[in-house]
């Protein structure tokens, strides 16, 4: 358990509101073992499009994260905004 390694009050000073979720549904996590492991958040690639963001199907134009983004393989940790202004100012262009 992480308050037998990190000390008694780690949970709670560091991630307080997941504590009050979880005691809220009647579950302590200072005292009950959570099993915890990584999970895909969202997926990397999307569909190819043109300058004008255009697919390969006419009259079909995809923007943002559906394409894959701006930052190739992997989204730089919130820099999704980044998109919205790239491809919204693109679009608005066409």
């Amino acid at each position: 358990q992480v308050e037998m390694l990190q000390g008694e009050g780690y949970i709670n000073k560091n991630f307080p509101a997941m504590h009050r979720q979880f005691i809220r549904y009647g579950i302590d996590i200072t005292k009950e073992p959570m099993l915890v492991y990584p999970s895909l958040h969202y997926q990397n690639g999307g569909i190819e499009i043109d300058e004008k963001c255009e697919t390969n199907i006419p009259g079909l134009y995809v923007a943002g994260e559906a394409t894959g983004g701006v930052h190739g393989r992997n989204r730089l940790m919130g820099n999704s905004v980044l998109d919205y202004n790239v491809f919204g100012r693109r679009f608005h262009r066409i």
